[in-house]
């Protein structure tokens, strides 16, 4: 019973879909599935990037990583579950952080695209508060403590 305790903090921490179960001593009822829902949903490239961003937000969004390059299966698999969102980029400025630009434009056009300055050329590399400032400007809502 510990062990389903555990499995359900975790997974409404995290944000994940599971399914909520009843279990007696003689048998197994599944009651349903609860489903986090997001209104935005940020795609970045590694966790380092999911990391840096992540206490910056003040509001629910989705980081979800491609860990890298990701072909375009794999990136319309990874992202299926969060197509009724308003769907972000944040990409490093270059050659990987690029091809990654393309297939978003190409597969979700109505994605919005930010972009680290150049003079970082990575997510992870940029202060927190140049990356909040970028959020802001994008309509996320973020802590004012990182704001300049």
């Amino acid at each position: 019973m510990k062990e389903l305790a555990f499995f359900l903090k975790q997974n409404i921490i995290n944000k994940q879909p599971f399914y909520f179960i009843f279990v007696s001593s003689v048998f197994i009822i599944v009651l349903g599935v609860i489903n986090m829902h997001y209104e935005k949903c940020i795609i970045v490239e590694g966790r380092s990037d999911m990391m840096k961003l992540a206490p910056i937000f003040a509001e629910e969004v989705k980081i979800v990583c491609t860990n890298g390059t990701i072909s375009e299966d794999a990136l319309l698999e990874l992202l299926e579950p969060y197509e009724e969102c308003e769907l972000y980029t944040f990409f490093d400025a270059d050659q990987s952080g690029d091809k990654l630009r393309k297939l978003m434009k190409r597969i979700y056009s109505e994605a919005t695209h930010l972009n680290v300055p150049k003079t970082y050329m990575e997510v992870a590399n940029a202060p927190r508060k140049v990356l909040a400032q970028l959020l802001k400007e994008a309509k996320f809502s973020v802590h004012k403590e990182y704001l300049v």
